[in-house]
């Protein structure tokens, strides 16, 4: 008895039938109208679709009236609403972290897709147009939490904003992963102000228009210059340690004491309080 061998005969492969994705590429689109900052839909005409159009791109419905008879013959008239665009939602294939869509305008190239034969379109930029994009809001959030079942929101991610709407460059962190304190670091360029903060009251702020630059902290001790002047408050001491302080102008001292030290002055030493230690010169 001869045992035949299951390798002995000859194999025929046929390769399964390749499964294509249903997401596909629908058009190339011309942007018809400016879109709105707060939406993420535009309406955009697919230039392969409807290639034959004439005049300035808009997202006008225009009625189209028909008549004709029934099956019976009586006469009948409808209007149809069209339009050469359709209404797209933005599709973020690059853009990873991004929240906001392109402020993209009227004009603009950009890429439609349809997802099957689903009447819903999806765009997504072809290229960079620097030329046609004007301002702009742009937002990326990272998230900062391990709780699976919260969303991104502003406290449970870090956020970059730049907008040259808002004229702002804001810059946020979270303490949702355990962090002490979070952070805000906004470039105001309207009002020409740049504010670094904490969520405990310490902060730091440059009014460029006034010529000050202002250090406060929790407690409510700052540091403050004001154009040719500076003002400091502490409610408990103020340590200076140098060898030397040279005073060319007036002294007026507010506090107690002032300790240790030589003071060098060029005008009259004037103190509410009193001074020990050291020596005056």
């Amino acid at each position: 008895m001869t045992l035949e061998s299951p390798y002995s005969q000859e194999q025929i492969y046929t390769p399964a039938e390749p499964i294509i994705s249903k997401l596909r590429f629908y058009s190339a689109g011309i942007v018809a109208m400016n879109k709105l900052l707060s939406s993420k839909d535009i309406e955009c005409h697919p230039i392969e679709e409807f290639p034959m159009v004439d005049g300035q791109l808009s997202d006008e419905v225009n009625d189209y009236k028909s008549k004709g008879k029934d099956s019976k013959g009586a006469e009948y008239e409808t209007t149809v609403k069209n339009t050469v665009t359709v209404l797209a939602t933005w599709l973020s294939l690059t853009g990873s972290n991004r929240i906001t869509a392109p402020d993209v305008r009227r004009g603009e190239l950009v890429m439609l897709y349809q997802f099957g034969d689903v009447d819903k379109y999806y765009w997504t930029t072809m290229k960079e147009d620097l030329k046609l994009r004007k301002l702009e809001t742009v937002i990326y959030a990272f998230s900062a939490t391990k709780d699976e079942k919260k969303d991104a929101t502003p406290t449970t991610t870090y956020y970059f904003e730049i907008s040259t709407h808002k004229k702002l460059i804001h810059l946020h962190t979270s303490k949702d992963n355990k962090e002490p304190y979070t952070y805000d670091i906004q470039l105001d360029t309207d009002n020409g102000k740049l504010t670094i903060t904490d969520d405990v009251n310490n902060f730091i702020e440059l009014i460029s228009k006034e010529k000050i630059i202002h250090l406060e902290n929790t407690d409510g001790t700052f540091i403050e210059i004001d154009k040719k002047k500076i003002n400091m408050f502490a409610s408990h001491s103020v340590n200076i340690k140098t060898p030397v302080v040279n005073i060319s102008d007036d002294l007026v001292v507010g506090s107690d004491v002032i300790n240790g030290g030589v003071i060098s002055s060029g005008g009259p030493l004037i103190s509410t309080g009193y001074v020990t230690g050291g020596a005056g010169i």
